[in-house]
């Protein structure tokens, strides 16, 4: 049974966690502790490069799969006046998840963010109506099932099953706004499926953006952002190139992640 968000506690804040469970970014730190899936550049670079599409009114986001919270939090730094809700189906990482917020709000009050223990899928059916929603971001599980894991909660963070590409489409078709969107990181050898499994749902790409984890070598990811395809509109499309050869930060990674990363400068 998930965990209802009022019963959730706090299992691990920054004060008192071993220093190998931190990440630590310039104006927060996220406990990773009990988390399956560990923070990854994935991650940072889709909480620095995604937006929240203007709305009238209070904008209404959606982090589907959000493990430590790293996403809702990334996006509440910028966008302090929108809604988070934050959907976690494993409950040692939504309590968490529960704790990096809990801290992320004590000089923040202002900010609204709730977490709740589900399955995105099941949840949104009962908690979502149709066009509410101004953004669902998801970094999703992307390996295909092969071996078994460790753990139950290793499975559920690693593998497709739990969270695919088709189901977040169908969902996001549903719940969007009509100027809302859904932005993805997934593996760039799958972008032919990804694009193939908006058609099936009326979406196409707004923005993509190749990620190259070492200048000259061939894109590894792809950041994405879908729209309901209510007319033609050819996608807005750079290139990320996370390190140069020497192992230095390229500039435009460190002008991206600036706002967060310590590290950055290097």
């Amino acid at each position: 049974m998930p965990l209802p968000t009022s019963r959730l506690r706090i299992l691990a804040s920054s004060r008192g966690v071993p220093t190998n469970n931190l990440f630590r970014l310039k104006q927060f730190a996220l406990s990773q502790a009990n988390c399956a899936q560990r923070i990854t550049t994935d991650s940072v670079l889709l909480g620095a490069w995604a937006g929240i599409p203007e709305a009238d009114g209070t904008q209404e986001v959606i982090d589907a799969g959000c493990g430590c919270g790293i996403l809702t939090l990334m996006l509440a730094q910028r966008f302090p006046n929108a809604h988070y809700r934050a959907i976690e189906i494993d409950p040692p990482a939504a309590q968490t998840a529960m704790g990096n917020v809990d801290d992320f709000l004590r000089e923040r009050a202002h900010c609204r963010i709730e977490v709740c223990c589900a399955d995105f899928i099941r949840w949104s059916r009962t908690n979502l109506s149709t066009a509410s929603v101004d953004l669902i971001i998801c970094n999703p599980p992307y390996f295909k099932p092969a071996l078994p894991t460790a753990t139950r909660e290793k499975a559920l963070a690693r593998y497709t099953e739990t969270l695919s590409a088709k189901q977040l489409f169908a969902v996001a078709a549903s719940v969007l706004k009509p100027s809302g969107a859904l932005a993805l990181v997934t593996p760039f050898a799958d972008s032919g499926a990804l694009r193939r499994a908006a058609v099936y749902y009326d979406m196409a790409p707004w923005r993509l953006a190749e990620v190259v984890t070492v200048r000259g070598k061939a894109p590894k990811l792809l950041l994405s952002e879908w729209r309901l395809a209510t007319s033609v509109h050819l996608p807005m499309e750079e290139q990320i190139v996370v390190r140069e050869p020497d192992g230095s930060y390229s500039d435009d990674y460190r002008h991206l992640t600036a706002p967060y990363l310590l590290d950055t400068a290097k």
